[in-house]
């Protein structure tokens, strides 16, 4: 007996799960569809940043409104087994089910009727999951934080000692992230006056709709920056634009803000110098590691990783940091992750791990270190728990 009461309760545990999962995929599908009316209406400019907070409360309502049937709805065991068998017997005969329906019917007892749920456990529950979505659709995704780190870099050049760098990755401009969003984290960023800034990927979430207003906003970052503003492709970019980027790389450059497709550039200062690299991206297979160090005078990576002289790589994707590992000395910005985005201690890590080993923050493998970016902007739902938007500001210093 006590079997069948721990079975029941795994099963309507793995149905609360798979409800759960449910909701958030078709959270998902209202989220885009949504997202595609302002492109069909024609809306832009200022008038988006209103649709933008009408998108995400209709989303966040729905959010709400099927989270509590997900919560309060009680899944029994019985009446889904039954459904079940009933289903397939249907496969068998239309004869069959309708005796099987007749037989199960009187099997349903009492217990497996709904029960309503207590007026302490719908509030205390109800107002958790009602606190979870204002925080989630409305306070973190629009509060910005500053995350300051020191990195120390072996045979970094004098000149270099001290350099600041401000790295932003995934802005997502799209009906749920505008170009007004946008312009005041880069006036965030500007007023920090970083010696360099850098965009690791996934500048718009789809389409080439927001490609001018992505390359107008985020090209005022050079304003801030004394040795300019470079970024590097992620998997949307190269979704957006055929996987070519023919239309928005020569955007952004028109606009001060060259990506670093699988090549590098020299960073000049007081008569030293710095290597900045930056390769497509990875995921979407455009990332050629042995083509960027040629950039570098060399033929292979290899030869590239016995060079002790520091470099700094930009790449969307943090798996790429298992190629990157082949360069040495070299320190790794990247992002695409989002910090999980909806980031659950330990439960997120565990269930993140197989997909990317480093997620969020600072990582050292061997002589490569790197940084996660949380990224800006979202995918999917326009929510963020315990990840807030980020602006990374790193101080590099001679190790």
């Amino acid at each position: 007996m006590k079997n069948k009461t721990w079975l029941r309760y795994l099963v309507n545990f793995g149905l609360w799960l798979l409800g759960l999962v449910m909701l958030f995929f078709v959270t998902v599908g209202i989220t885009y569809s949504l997202g595609t009316l302002p492109e069909i209406l024609g809306v832009k400019g200022a008038a988006l940043q209103w649709w933008m907070w009408g998108l995400r409360l209709i989303v966040m309502a729905f959010f709400v409104a099927a989270g509590f049937w997900v919560i309060f709805h009680p899944f029994h065991t019985r009446q889904t087994l039954t459904t079940i068998r009933i289903w397939f017997w249907l496969k068998i005969s239309r004869k069959k089910a309708v005796e099987a329906i007749a037989e199960t019917k009187p099997e349903v007892k009492p217990t497996a009727k709904l029960v309503p749920v207590s007026r302490r456990r719908f509030l205390i529950e109800g107002s958790a999951l009602t606190a979870f979505a204002v925080d989630s659709f409305l306070i973190e995704p629009n509060g910005p934080t500053i995350s300051r780190l020191e990195i120390k870099i072996p045979n970094l050049p004098a000149a270099f000692n001290g350099l600041t760098i401000a790295q932003l990755s995934d802005i997502h401009i799209d009906p749920y992230t505008t170009a007004e969003d946008v312009a005041r984290i880069v006036e965030q960023v500007n007023a920090l006056k970083p010696d360099l800034t850098v965009v690791t990927g996934d500048f718009i979430s789809r389409g080439t709709y927001y490609f001018d207003m992505a390359a107008e906003t985020l090209g005022k970052l050079r304003d801030g920056a004394r040795l300019g503003v470079y970024g590097s492709s992620g998997n949307h970019d190269h979704w957006s634009d055929g996987s070519d980027l023919g239309r928005i790389a020569p955007l952004f450059a028109k606009n001060g803000l060259p990506l670093l497709r699988n090549t590098a550039t020299e960073l000049k200062l007081n008569g030293d110098s710095l290597w900045l690299l930056g390769t497509d991206d990875s995921s979407t297979d455009n990332a050629d590691l042995s083509k960027t160090v040629r950039a570098l005078g060399y033929q292979t990576v290899e030869a590239a990783g016995r060079d002790t002289r520091p470099k700094i790589l930009l790449s969307h994707n943090p798996n790429f940091s298992e190629q990157a590992k082949g360069l040495g000395n070299t320190f790794m910005l990247s992002g695409h992750t989002h910090g999980g985005q909806v980031y659950i201690p330990a439960l997120a890590d565990a269930a993140m791990w197989p997909i990317y080993q480093q997620l969020r923050g600072y990582y050292k493998l061997d002589n490569l270190q790197m940084y996660v970016n949380n990224g800006f902007g979202t995918v999917g739902p326009p929510f963020r728990f315990l990840t807030r938007p980020e602006i990374a500001l790193i101080k590099l210093v001679t190790a």
